[in-house]
């Protein structure tokens, strides 16, 4: 998407999230999203206000394992912050193995930046 900065790519876990964060924000952009994807592990954003998180787990054969804990504490961060929070898969085998809803509800917000 033309006009889309995005430097820090994903953030996997916490020592992720520490170290590439100010990257981000360093940068003038109008809007910033970041990948968590595949999550390994929580991450708490602290003072961290993305306009956008988006949460995901690895698939493949050698998935390695999303805790459902780690995402609600995304979710409930983001709701907090008023941060767009999107949960795009659980990960698996196959990417839509265990599809992508959480406590009953899917999650597929986006910042008002993108939604106009």
């Amino acid at each position: 998407m033309p006009g889309i900065v995005n430097p820090l790519g994903t953030a996997i876990n916490q020592g992720e999230w520490d170290r590439d964060y100010p990257k981000l924000v360093s940068v003038p952009a109008p809007w910033r999203g970041v990948s968590m994807e595949p999550l390994l592990g929580p991450i708490d954003i602290g003072s961290g206000c993305p306009d956008w998180v988006v949460t995901g787990g690895e698939s493949g054969a050698h998935a390695r394992q999303i805790d459902q804990d780690w995402v609600r504490s995304l979710r409930d961060q983001c709701a907090r912050d008023g941060i767009a929070f999107h949960h795009k898969q659980w990960g698996g085998i196959r990417p839509k193995s265990h599809g992508c809803e959480l406590d009953g509800r899917e999650h597929k917000d986006f910042p008002c930046a993108l939604a106009a």
